[in-house]
């Protein structure tokens, strides 16, 4: 079993329970706190629980049997289910799939025990609503990208979208998408072909140099502005 000093130390560095009261979350979270294992490809399911990934790093998919699209890695501290942790009323149809991308373990924080947290320290509260806030950013900038129009704009949206929160330096960001050029294309919803030729745009237009796996930006506000057409 992880340590109970060295969950809490994980915790600490997570933005939700940034400037909590850490000894007040170490009575909360016990020490037969609810740490499980993984395999690779073994789903996580949440099932009403807040979970922390504390070692290895998993995958989360769209939850479309028919179309699953890769949406995002998690490693270690990241955390998922935080809009399902709350959502009853809005029915039981899952949000998202997550999967071991590897070797992993994470811990499960129950509704019950997360309410408790939420309810007596503010701290925690405004840190949930910021990330629910950022997160609900982060899926418009995704839809954006379906509903882009041409290719170009689909793929400049979306890299702008994995830059999100990065420190850039003179306007240049570097950003790595997590999937193959395959992948990229059924997240984007456009033909291979369609999607080497608006690299090759943005590469002509001089927004992006391609970099290995990589992606350069060169000016992420001159880029969007640039496809908003």
């Amino acid at each position: 079993m992880e340590k109970k000093d060295k969950i809490h130390d994980i915790l600490a560095d997570i933005p939700l329970f940034a400037g909590a009261d850490m000894e007040f979350i170490s009575s909360a979270i016990p020490q037969d706190a609810d740490i499980r294992s993984f395999s690779s490809g073994e789903e996580l399911d949440p099932s009403g629980n807040l979970v922390v990934i504390l070692e290895g790093t998993a995958r989360v998919f769209s939850s479309d049997e028919d179309r699953s699209v890769m949406l995002r890695d998690l490693s270690k501290g990241d955390i998922f289910g935080v809009a399902e942790l709350f959502g009853g009323s809005c029915g039981d149809i899952a949000i998202s799939r997550v999967e071991a991308k590897n070797k992993c373990r994470a811990l499960f924080i129950p509704r019950e025990k997360m309410s408790y947290l939420l309810e007596n320290d503010k701290k925690i509260m405004y840190n949930y609503l910021d990330f629910l806030c950022c997160r609900i950013r982060f899926l418009n900038k995704r839809i954006a990208c379906f509903t882009a129009g041409s290719a170009e704009r689909r793929l400049a949206i979306y890299l702008d979208s994995l830059s999100e929160g990065m420190k850039t330096e003179n306007s240049s960001v570097k950003v790595t998408p997590m999937s193959s050029m395959g992948a990229l294309a059924l997240t984007l919803d456009i033909g291979r072909a369609s999607l080497y030729r608006a690299i090759d745009t943005l590469t002509e237009d001089g927004f992006i140099i391609k970099d290995g796996k990589s992606f350069i930006l060169s000016d992420r506000e001159k880029m969007l502005k640039f496809y908003n057409k």
